[in-house]
Protein backbone atom coordinates (compact mmCIF):
# COMPACT_ATOMS: atom_id res chain seq x y z
CA UNK A 1 0.00 0.00 0.00
CA UNK A 2 2.99 1.90 0.67
CA UNK A 3 3.89 1.86 -2.87
CA UNK A 4 0.63 3.11 -4.31
CA UNK A 5 0.54 6.88 -5.55
CA UNK A 6 -3.48 7.06 -5.23
CA UNK A 7 -3.14 6.02 -1.41
CA UNK A 8 -2.40 8.80 1.12
CA UNK A 9 0.89 7.02 2.74
CA UNK A 10 0.22 9.33 6.33
CA UNK A 11 -3.79 7.73 6.61
CA UNK A 12 -2.73 4.06 5.86
CA UNK A 13 -5.27 1.77 8.41
CA UNK A 14 -5.79 -2.27 9.14
CA UNK A 15 -9.14 -4.33 9.35
CA UNK A 16 -8.61 -7.76 11.22
CA UNK A 17 -11.29 -10.18 11.75
CA UNK A 18 -10.51 -12.85 14.59
CA UNK A 19 -6.92 -14.14 14.17
CA UNK A 20 -6.47 -11.51 11.51
CA UNK A 21 -7.17 -8.88 14.69
CA UNK A 22 -4.73 -10.23 16.34
CA UNK A 23 -1.91 -9.56 13.30
CA UNK A 24 -3.61 -6.01 13.22
CA UNK A 25 -2.94 -5.63 17.20
CA UNK A 26 0.90 -6.68 16.76
CA UNK A 27 1.28 -4.62 13.27
CA UNK A 28 -0.01 -1.95 14.95
CA UNK A 29 2.15 -2.17 18.08
CA UNK A 30 5.48 -2.01 16.51
CA UNK A 31 5.11 0.63 13.22
CA UNK A 32 4.13 4.39 13.98
CA UNK A 33 3.03 4.60 10.16
CA UNK A 34 -0.64 2.76 10.86
CA UNK A 35 -2.98 5.58 11.27
CA UNK A 36 -5.89 3.04 12.52
CA UNK A 37 -6.90 0.10 13.24
CA UNK A 38 -10.43 -2.12 13.30
CA UNK A 39 -10.58 -4.84 15.16
CA UNK A 40 -13.25 -7.08 14.29
CA UNK A 41 -14.01 -9.97 17.03
CA UNK A 42 -10.38 -9.55 17.68
CA UNK A 43 -9.13 -11.07 20.98
CA UNK A 44 -9.07 -9.16 24.04
CA UNK A 45 -7.46 -11.66 26.81
CA UNK A 46 -4.95 -14.47 26.95
CA UNK A 47 -5.69 -17.30 24.23
CA UNK A 48 -6.05 -20.29 26.63
CA UNK A 49 -8.74 -18.84 29.04
CA UNK A 50 -10.80 -17.57 26.23
CA UNK A 51 -10.63 -20.57 24.72
CA UNK A 52 -11.97 -22.12 27.56
CA UNK A 53 -14.76 -19.82 28.05
CA UNK A 54 -15.30 -19.90 23.74
CA UNK A 55 -15.83 -24.08 24.76
CA UNK A 56 -18.16 -23.12 27.34
CA UNK A 57 -20.68 -20.87 25.20
CA UNK A 58 -20.73 -23.17 21.92
CA UNK A 59 -21.81 -26.37 24.26
CA UNK A 60 -24.33 -24.13 26.15
CA UNK A 61 -25.57 -23.11 23.06
CA UNK A 62 -25.54 -26.75 21.65
CA UNK A 63 -27.80 -28.05 24.85
CA UNK A 64 -24.97 -29.69 26.66
CA UNK A 65 -25.83 -29.89 30.45
CA UNK A 66 -23.71 -28.01 32.82
CA UNK A 67 -22.23 -30.73 34.73
CA UNK A 68 -21.22 -32.15 31.55
CA UNK A 69 -19.72 -28.36 30.39
CA UNK A 70 -17.78 -28.24 34.26
CA UNK A 71 -16.26 -31.82 32.96
CA UNK A 72 -15.76 -31.04 29.44
CA UNK A 73 -13.86 -27.77 30.62
CA UNK A 74 -11.56 -29.80 33.13
CA UNK A 75 -10.58 -32.30 30.42
CA UNK A 76 -9.53 -29.48 27.68
CA UNK A 77 -7.97 -27.35 30.61
CA UNK A 78 -5.85 -30.16 31.80
CA UNK A 79 -4.96 -30.77 27.90
CA UNK A 80 -3.82 -27.19 27.27
CA UNK A 81 -1.50 -27.91 30.31
CA UNK A 82 0.09 -30.54 28.69
CA UNK A 83 0.55 -28.41 25.35
CA UNK A 84 1.86 -25.48 27.42
CA UNK A 85 4.23 -27.63 29.16
CA UNK A 86 5.59 -29.39 25.62
CA UNK A 87 8.64 -29.06 24.09
CA UNK A 88 8.63 -31.41 21.45
CA UNK A 89 5.42 -31.72 18.87
CA UNK A 90 6.13 -35.45 18.47
CA UNK A 91 5.90 -36.23 22.06
CA UNK A 92 3.11 -33.96 22.76
CA UNK A 93 1.07 -35.86 20.36
CA UNK A 94 1.74 -38.96 21.88
CA UNK A 95 0.98 -37.59 24.97
CA UNK A 96 -2.03 -36.03 24.31
CA UNK A 97 -3.54 -39.15 22.04
CA UNK A 98 -2.58 -41.23 25.47
CA UNK A 99 -4.99 -38.23 27.74
CA UNK A 100 -7.33 -38.61 25.46
CA UNK A 101 -7.91 -42.43 25.17
CA UNK A 102 -7.72 -42.44 28.66
CA UNK A 103 -11.09 -40.27 28.95
CA UNK A 104 -12.58 -42.17 26.23
CA UNK A 105 -12.40 -45.18 28.41
CA UNK A 106 -14.67 -43.77 30.87
CA UNK A 107 -17.89 -44.75 29.75
CA UNK A 108 -19.52 -41.39 30.92
CA UNK A 109 -17.31 -39.49 29.21
CA UNK A 110 -16.97 -40.91 26.17
CA UNK A 111 -21.11 -40.40 26.27
CA UNK A 112 -20.14 -36.61 26.60
CA UNK A 113 -17.90 -36.67 23.62
CA UNK A 114 -20.57 -37.95 21.34
CA UNK A 115 -22.67 -34.77 22.38
CA UNK A 116 -19.86 -32.43 20.47
CA UNK A 117 -18.09 -34.52 17.94
CA UNK A 118 -19.67 -34.65 14.31
CA UNK A 119 -22.33 -37.20 14.32
CA UNK A 120 -20.46 -39.08 11.07
CA UNK A 121 -17.10 -39.48 12.93
CA UNK A 122 -16.27 -41.92 15.12
CA UNK A 123 -14.80 -41.06 18.69
CA UNK A 124 -11.11 -42.37 17.86
CA UNK A 125 -11.25 -40.39 14.38
CA UNK A 126 -12.54 -37.39 16.12
CA UNK A 127 -9.58 -37.71 18.91
CA UNK A 128 -7.19 -37.86 16.48
CA UNK A 129 -8.41 -35.01 13.99
CA UNK A 130 -8.54 -32.70 17.25
CA UNK A 131 -5.23 -33.75 18.81
CA UNK A 132 -3.25 -33.38 15.12
CA UNK A 133 -4.86 -29.74 15.22
CA UNK A 134 -3.98 -28.77 19.04
CA UNK A 135 -0.69 -30.06 18.78
CA UNK A 136 0.23 -27.33 16.21
CA UNK A 137 2.73 -25.21 16.82
CA UNK A 138 0.04 -22.44 15.82
CA UNK A 139 -2.07 -23.88 18.29
CA UNK A 140 0.18 -23.61 21.02
CA UNK A 141 0.97 -20.01 20.05
CA UNK A 142 -2.66 -18.98 20.32
CA UNK A 143 -2.81 -20.51 23.88
CA UNK A 144 0.21 -18.58 25.13
CA UNK A 145 -0.90 -15.36 23.52
CA UNK A 146 -1.59 -12.30 25.35
CA UNK A 147 -3.48 -9.58 23.93
CA UNK A 148 -3.10 -7.25 26.67
CA UNK A 149 0.49 -7.23 26.63
CA UNK A 150 0.17 -6.07 22.55
CA UNK A 151 -2.35 -3.49 22.64
CA UNK A 152 -0.73 -1.51 25.27
CA UNK A 153 1.85 -1.14 23.12
CA UNK A 154 -0.98 0.21 20.10
CA UNK A 155 -0.76 4.26 20.37
CA UNK A 156 -2.94 4.44 17.20
CA UNK A 157 -6.74 5.33 16.98
CA UNK A 158 -8.88 2.03 17.68
CA UNK A 159 -12.89 0.68 17.07
CA UNK A 160 -13.13 -2.77 18.48
CA UNK A 161 -16.63 -4.76 17.01
CA UNK A 162 -17.82 -7.45 18.81
CA UNK A 163 -21.72 -8.77 17.54
CA UNK A 164 -23.81 -9.69 20.76
CA UNK A 165 -23.89 -12.65 19.96
CA UNK A 166 -20.51 -13.90 19.41
CA UNK A 167 -19.97 -17.25 21.57
CA UNK A 168 -16.22 -17.58 20.23
CA UNK A 169 -15.47 -14.23 21.43
CA UNK A 170 -17.81 -13.05 23.54
CA UNK A 171 -18.30 -9.54 23.72
CA UNK A 172 -18.69 -8.14 27.09
CA UNK A 173 -15.67 -9.18 28.45
CA UNK A 174 -13.47 -9.11 25.40
CA UNK A 175 -14.46 -5.20 24.37
CA UNK A 176 -13.67 -4.64 28.36
CA UNK A 177 -10.51 -6.13 28.21
CA UNK A 178 -9.37 -4.25 24.99
CA UNK A 179 -10.67 -0.64 26.27
CA UNK A 180 -8.74 -1.86 29.34
CA UNK A 181 -5.14 -2.71 27.76
CA UNK A 182 -5.49 0.53 25.75
CA UNK A 183 -6.04 2.47 28.37
CA UNK A 184 -3.28 1.22 30.41
CA UNK A 185 -0.75 2.09 27.12
CA UNK A 186 -2.30 5.58 27.44
CA UNK A 187 -4.41 5.10 24.73
CA UNK A 188 -6.93 7.45 24.79
CA UNK A 189 -8.54 6.99 20.36
CA UNK A 190 -10.91 4.03 21.80
CA UNK A 191 -14.27 3.14 20.55
CA UNK A 192 -15.77 0.16 21.43
CA UNK A 193 -18.75 -0.86 20.47
CA UNK A 194 -20.88 -4.42 20.69
CA UNK A 195 -23.66 -4.74 18.25
CA UNK A 196 -27.02 -6.57 18.94
CA UNK A 197 -28.07 -9.60 17.45
CA UNK A 198 -24.80 -10.27 15.46
CA UNK A 199 -22.75 -13.59 15.44
CA UNK A 200 -18.80 -14.00 15.55
CA UNK A 201 -18.73 -13.48 11.21
CA UNK A 202 -21.27 -10.25 11.93
CA UNK A 203 -24.36 -11.79 10.54
CA UNK A 204 -27.65 -11.06 11.84
CA UNK A 205 -28.48 -14.22 13.47
CA UNK A 206 -30.57 -16.33 16.04
CA UNK A 207 -28.51 -18.22 18.40
CA UNK A 208 -24.77 -17.30 17.98
CA UNK A 209 -23.85 -20.92 17.46
CA UNK A 210 -20.77 -21.72 14.93
CA UNK A 211 -23.23 -24.76 13.26
CA UNK A 212 -25.49 -21.99 12.13
CA UNK A 213 -23.18 -19.76 10.17
CA UNK A 214 -23.64 -21.82 7.04
CA UNK A 215 -27.61 -21.11 7.09
CA UNK A 216 -27.24 -17.63 7.04
CA UNK A 217 -27.70 -16.39 3.83
CA UNK A 218 -26.46 -12.97 4.55
CA UNK A 219 -22.24 -12.25 4.41
CA UNK A 220 -21.78 -9.37 6.69
CA UNK A 221 -24.51 -7.05 8.01
CA UNK A 222 -24.87 -4.13 6.64
CA UNK A 223 -25.17 -1.86 9.83
CA UNK A 224 -21.77 -3.01 10.96
CA UNK A 225 -20.12 -2.03 7.98
CA UNK A 226 -21.66 1.08 8.10
CA UNK A 227 -20.29 1.87 11.75
CA UNK A 228 -17.08 0.49 10.09
CA UNK A 229 -16.68 2.88 7.21
CA UNK A 230 -18.19 5.72 9.52
CA UNK A 231 -15.59 5.56 11.87
CA UNK A 232 -12.98 4.75 8.73
CA UNK A 233 -14.35 7.98 7.03
CA UNK A 234 -13.52 9.92 10.54
CA UNK A 235 -10.09 8.95 10.94
CA UNK A 236 -9.07 9.64 7.01
CA UNK A 237 -10.86 13.17 6.26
Amino acid sequence: MKTRKEINQSKVGLVGHSEGGMIAQMVASTRKDINFIVLLAAPGFRGDSLLLIQQELIERAMGVTESDIKRSKSITKHAYQLILNSQNTSTLKADLLKYGNAILADKKDSVRMSKIKPPQMSHQDFLVANTQVISSPWFKYILKYDPAKVLQKVNCAVLALNGGKDLQIPAKENLSAIAAALKKGGNDHVTTLELPGLNHLFQECKTGSPSEYATIEQTFSPKALSVISDWIYKQTK
